[in-house]
């Protein structure tokens, strides 16, 4: 009977001691456990502290968009990026219709309207209007020249070892009037051939003093003719075209 009761006393204090090992051991893992949820919590807490700081001192990137310059402003300054300002032109001014005259555009017919008779007066009319015109600008300028001038009023070009030929007979001067024509070869000016003369030395035996005499000898179609005339003052030409066409011809 002892010995049961020593066995018994003997598994109820291991027992006891079996259950005191367990809640230490709980109560260690416990503590542990807790011990590394307080460390997670401060590394998460510096963390986000330090974050914040960095992101405290990093400056904050804008983007640079240009601005444009009010429409009056006159200035040209560089912006970043090396873009200029632009005045703004301002639009141009609407151009006003022209107003046709309805009385002017019901008066004039126009060429569609025109037979071709009427085409052709209209036509001749502006020919006359015109020459009227140059008729008019003609008078008042005269065409004269400072020096007297003896002429017979013709204009000619030298064939090489030939005769001069002459290829102008200005009207109402004496060579008008003793009847050359063109074609009309000068074979001798006052007996003097002109074969083996220039042009030049031509122009100066034709040529010379006003109401002087000269005698050409003339070759027409084979025909031989002899020209008398006196020479006359180029400003005594009365027509003022006349004298603007000698001139010209020089």
């Amino acid at each position: 009977m002892e010995e049961k009761a020593k066995i018994t006393v003997a598994k109820a204090g291991g027992s006891r001691g079996s259950a005191s090992a367990f809640g230490h051991g709980l109560t260690l893992t416990l503590t542990l456990t807790v011990n590394v949820l307080v460390v997670m919590a401060v590394t998460i807490i510096c963390s986000v502290a330090a974050s914040a700081a960095r992101a405290a001192d990093e400056p904050v990137l804008k983007p640079d968009v240009p601005k444009f310059d009010a429409t009056d402003s006159p200035d040209r300054s560089t912006l970043k990026g090396t873009i200029e300002h632009r005045m703004a032109v301002p639009p141009p001014a609407p151009k006003k219709a022209k107003k046709l005259n309805s009385s002017a555009s019901s008066n004039k017919p126009t060429d569609f309207q025109l037979s071709g008779a009427q085409r052709a007066q209209r036509d001749r009319e502006r020919v006359l209007k015109a020459r009227a015109q140059e008729q008019a600008l003609n008078a008042r300028q005269p065409f004269t020249i400072e020096q007297s001038v003896g002429i017979i009023g013709v204009k000619f070009h030298k064939l090489p070892d030939g005769p001069a030929v002459i290829n102008t007979v200005f009207a109402g001067t004496p060579a008008a009037k003793a009847g050359m024509h063109v074609d009309d070869q000068i074979v001798a000016v006052d007996g003097v051939p002109t074969r083996n003369l220039n042009k030049d030395q031509c122009y100066d035996l034709i040529v010379g003093s006003p109401n002087t005499p000269v005698t050409l000898s003339v070759l027409r179609r084979q025909n031989f003719d002899v020209k008398q005339m006196v020479r006359m003052d180029f400003n005594d030409i009365p027509d003022p075209l006349v004298r603007r066409d000698y001139l010209n011809s020089l």
